[in-house]
């Protein structure tokens, strides 16, 4: 029996002239993941061969009925908003705009000189958008966070990292005791980042974890999904693999990607499922 629901593959999109990202989610017919509506994966490498690199230049835009969600493995994004905020993004951040009712923001390139080793290499990170609860779409106000990588829960284990970037904690995979700091609007958000070093060691994700759950690979050496009685599933880079419900799975760095001397990371991200379909445009 197999572990994932659905394995989605990316579609290229040029949100602007020089600016291409990997799009997962929506995707047909799967509109969402918990509460995530789109997944978007920016920067290095080109999305393909003759794409934009992915670098975001995108100037002033609106939003209303949902959250964006950005975090960066490398680079820096200049946030700018309607309510009057101005926030670097650096990597290991989590820049969090509750658009609400409504609010206009943009996303440019860091100030020249940006200091900081990670933050001066080519943009590479993840931006989701989430539905807030249908209830709270046209009422709550717009809203701002943003959280730096330092407050974000981290657990060490042998051979992976996990940082807790959206989460209650409370024994979250096993690990956590904390919550992130993150204030999300739909219950049970859950958005990690992962690393492995070593293909012994395994994130456990279990149902009571998250309601719908989904794994994405970001790096060529893949990920594996195990389950029970020793049942594997290949997750390819830039695949977004949806775990069957009511599934406990785990996850882990391939054998082929550790001798290749490869790095192994990953998002998790789920929550409850959707109150209902939304209409995006």
């Amino acid at each position: 029996m197999t572990l994932l629901a659905e394995v989605l593959k990316p579609a290229l999109k040029e949100l602007s002239p020089g600016t291409a990202v990997r799009r997962l989610l929506p995707a047909f017919p799967r509109q969402a993941v918990g509460p995530f509506i789109f997944l978007d994966h920016m920067g290095e490498p080109a999305p393909a061969p003759g794409a934009p690199a992915g670098g975001i230049n995108v100037g002033p835009h609106p939003h209303i009925g949902l959250s964006t969600v950005t975090y960066l493995y490398s680079g820096a994004l200049m946030h700018h908003d309607s309510l009057g905020s101005a926030q670097l993004i650096r990597p290991g951040d989590v820049n969090f705009m509750t658009a609400g009712r409504g609010i206009v923001h943009s996303e440019r390139p860091a100030p020249a000189g940006t200091a900081g080793t990670a933050a001066s290499k080519p943009l590479h990170g993840i931006q989701f958008w989430c539905a807030l609860p249908q209830q709270l779409e046209d009422s709550i106000a717009p809203a701002f966070q943003h959280v730096p990588a330092a407050l974000l829960p981290e657990a060490a284990m042998p051979g992976a990292t996990v940082r807790l970037l959206i989460g209650a904690g409370a024994d979250t995979f096993g690990l956590f005791s904390d919550a992130s700091p993150v204030q999300a609007h739909q219950p049970e958000t859950l958005y990690a980042s992962v690393e492995f070093t070593d293909p012994r060691a395994e994130l456990c994700i279990r149902p009571k974890d998250a309601e719908e759950v989904a794994v994405y690979a970001i790096d060529d050496g893949g990920l594996l999904v195990t389950g029970p009685g020793g049942r594997e599933e290949p997750i390819k880079q830039f695949h977004l693999a949806v775990v069957k419900s009511g599934s406990e799975v785990k996850v882990r760095q391939p054998k082929s990607a550790a001798a290749a001397g490869v790095r192994s990371r990953g998002i998790v991200l789920g929550g409850s499922k959707l109150d209902g379909h939304r209409n995006m445009w």
